[in-house]
C-alpha cells in the first residue's frame, strides 16, 4: 500500500497552509494544538484559506514564539482580539490544572490528617480572572 493512499490526501483541493482546513461547506477553519498543556485551540471560521492561515499565523508565534513556522511573514500585536483570547484559554487550562493539583492534595491530605488539622486551601490568585496590564497577562 503506498503512502499516499493511507490518508491525508482525502481531498482533490489540497491546502498549502499550515493549521488550516477546509470544511465540507466551503468555509475555512484554523486551529492549533498546544502541546505543552495538550489542549487544541478552535481559532474560528473564515471565509477564506488566507484569513485563517493568518490566524494560525499569530497563535503560532503568541504559542511558540517568532522562530515558529507560519504560511506568512508575520508580526503578531500582544493586545491583539486573537492574542487576548489565546492568553485567557491558556490561562483558565493552567487555573484548571492548578485547581485539580490541589483538590488532589487536599483529598490526599484530609484522609492523612488528624481532625483537627486543616487542608490547604487554593491561592486566591488560581480562582480569580487574569489581570492583564499592557497586553501582557500576570
Amino acid at each position: 500500500m503506498s503512502r499516499e493512499s493511507k490518508g491525508r490526501s482525502r481531498s482533490s483541493n489540497a491546502n498549502k497552509f499550515v493549521g488550516v482546513r477546509q470544511r465540507p461547506s466551503g468555509r475555512w477553519v484554523a486551529e492549533i494544538k498546544d502541546t505543552t498543556q495538550k489542549i487544541r485551540m478552535w481559532l474560528g471560521t473564515f471565509e477564506t484559506a488566507e484569513e485563517a492561515a493568518r490566524a494560525y499565523d499569530e497563535a503560532a508565534c503568541l504559542l511558540r514564539g517568532s522562530n515558529t513556522r507560519t504560511n506568512f511573514i508575520t508580526h503578531v500585536s500582544s493586545d491583539s482580539p486573537l492574542a487576548c483570547r489565546i492568553r485567557n484559554l491558556l490561562n483558565n487550562k493552567k487555573r484548571a490544572k492548578e485547581q485539580q493539583l490541589v483538590d488532589a492534595s487536599a483529598s490526599t491530605s484530609i484522609s492523612s490528617t488528624p481532625a483537627n488539622s486543616t487542608s490547604a486551601s487554593p491561592s486566591p490568585s488560581s480562582c480569580s480572572p487574569p489581570t492583564i496590564s499592557n497586553g501582557i497577562s500576570n
